[in-house]
């Protein structure tokens, strides 16, 4: 309506008016809230997507990490039992060289124990001739 319109119509013509701009006015508010709503929600959505995301690549972060520290125990493991197999190896020779020391002092014994009965005997056999032919 221009001016001129607006002057010709009455008191209760512009009452009407103002009424139906302050209802619409209204209205018009609460569909701005109501848009504002929508729009701090879709906020918090791409902001919490993003934190979502933030979080994945986090985690995944923390499962590399895991990952690297796995392959690394593996491959302490892997060194250790390559120096367990050395050390059980040279455990075996020494064991080896030990029992075929103490057979040959066994045998050098059974040797030295031999030749003393031998002797003991020889002893024995000539202590007892002696006693015969001195009696």
């Amino acid at each position: 309506m221009t001016d001129k319109e607006l002057r010709k119509l009455g008191r209760s013509d512009l009452l009407e008016i103002l009424l139906a701009q302050s209802k619409e006015i209204n209205e018009l508010k609460a569909q701005v809230k109501e848009l504002t709503e929508k729009l701090d929600d879709r906020s918090i959505k791409y902001e919490s997507a993003g934190s979502l995301a933030e979080a994945a690549i986090n985690v995944s972060g923390i499962i590399n990490a895991a990952q690297q520290a796995a392959d690394i125990y593996l491959e302490n493991l892997k060194n250790s039992n390559a120096d367990l197999s050395e050390t059980q190896k040279k455990c075996a020779d020494m064991e080896a060289k030990s029992r075929g020391a103490a057979k040959a002092l066994l045998d050098k014994t059974a040797a030295e124990c031999k030749a003393m009965r031998e002797e003991t005997e020889k002893a024995c056999a000539e202590m007892l001739k002696k006693a015969e032919n001195g009696s």
